[in-house]
């Protein structure tokens, strides 16, 4: 009976039998028809519009007399949208899929529909998982309680998610919501924070694999140490065309066919020269220091450095980098001259006046 029910109203949805409303849905108004008996009862905001707007008469093509009709707009929500809308509010269904939850937990905010966005949230916890979590994120964020939800969810297990492919995904603001929840900063390792933040802005500047993120973490004493790779400079070409000197002027056209013109083999090194300082590069250390053993040495261009580095500029304060080591800071931070000078002072600095407190305590514990 329900079932036949709910099926009997599916044939009213959009239809002009009876209908008295016409409903102009985004900004290029495509029209469709609703009910306004059906439309007060299932949404408090259709009520209130309903009551307050007024009804124009129109004559139909199908009779002779005259009939009222309302006209609403609604400029700011999507047709697809309101077609999913307006079938829930017919028949007390819709899809609900993950590719239009966040607009339609929008519209239904804006309609005043509870039992949808009850079941848009519902929808989303059932689908939160390590897995999928950055990616929804990234699907839901425009619908702010359900970001909120994921946003929750991505906090329990950011230690795995931070580290996870999925993170280019998310968008410099996605990122720092994802490591920074509004109560403060997650109570992460740092260098779980540095791994993320470096990998992302990879990702994100082309630069790397995701599933591979920069920079892999040697074991003590290895650093991580970037290499900068330099074009090399192209040689002058050298001159084919030899003058002769003589006194009165004389072309050099006029020496001899052996003293005028290069040889074919002169003229084909002269050609291999030429496409190797077009297609060579120079591989320069710019920091003073030399790879060692345990190193683990990454190579990229100058220009690809500081595209990173301004990426990554937004995002240094998520890591709290007096919490690292002044040895690891060195080796696994500073090397890559992702930082500017200023942070490695600020956090040798912090941790010269750290280790002059400890000798002072224990000094004054011994006396």
């Amino acid at each position: 009976m329900e079932a036949s029910f709910t099926e009997d109203l599916r044939k009213f949805v959009n239809s002009t039998t009876l209908s008295d409303v016409d409903l102009l849905i985004g900004p290029e108004e495509v029209i469709r028809h609703g009910h306004s008996f059906l439309l007060r009862a299932r949404s408090p905001y259709f009520e209130a519009v309903l009551d307050s707007s007024p009804q124009e008469p129109t004559t139909t093509t199908t009779t002779t007399t005259t009939t009222k009709r309302i006209l609403l707009r609604l400029p700011n929500m999507d047709v697809d949208t309101f077609d999913r809308i307006l079938e829930y509010l017919y028949t007390g269904q819709t899809v609900l899929d993950l590719d239009h939850i966040a607009q339609i937990y929008n519209a239904s905010l804006e309609l005043q529909l509870d039992r949808v966005q009850a079941a848009c949230k519902q929808v989303v916890r059932e689908s939160l998982s390590v897995e999928s979590a950055l990616v929804m994120l990234a699907t839901i964020w425009p619908a702010e309680d359900l970001r909120s939800l994921t946003l929750s969810f991505i906090h329990a297990y950011a230690d795995v998610l931070l580290l996870d492919e999925s993170l280019a995904v998310l968008d410099e603001e996605m990122l720092i919501a994802a490591i920074s929840p509004p109560e403060g900063l997650l109570d992460l390792s740092e260098l779980t924070v540095w791994r993320a933040i470096v990998g992302w802005a990879t990702a994100r500047c082309g630069l790397g694999d995701p599933t591979a993120p920069f920079p892999v973490m040697p074991q003590w004493p290895g650093r991580v140490l970037v290499l900068l790779t330099h074009p090399r400079v192209r040689r002058a070409p050298r001159n084919r065309r030899r003058s002769n000197g003589n006194d009165d002027g004389e072309v050099a056209g006029e020496q001899d066919d052996t003293e005028d013109e290069e040889t074919e083999e002169e003229e084909e090194e002269e050609e291999e020269e030429e496409r190797e300082d077009e297609e060579e590069v120079d591989e320069v250390t710019v920091p003073a220091l030399h790879p060692q053993e345990d190193d683990e040495v990454i190579r990229m261009s100058a220009a690809d450095h500081q595209r990173l580095c301004e990426t990554l500029a937004p995002l240094l304060d998520l890591v709290r980098f007096e919490r690292l080591s002044a040895d690891d800071y060195f080796r696994l931070v500073e090397s890559t001259r992702l930082v500017p000078p200023e942070i490695s002072q600020k956090v040798y600095r912090h941790h010269a006046v750290s280790e002059f407190v400890i000798g002072s305590r224990i000094q004054e514990w011994h006396l």
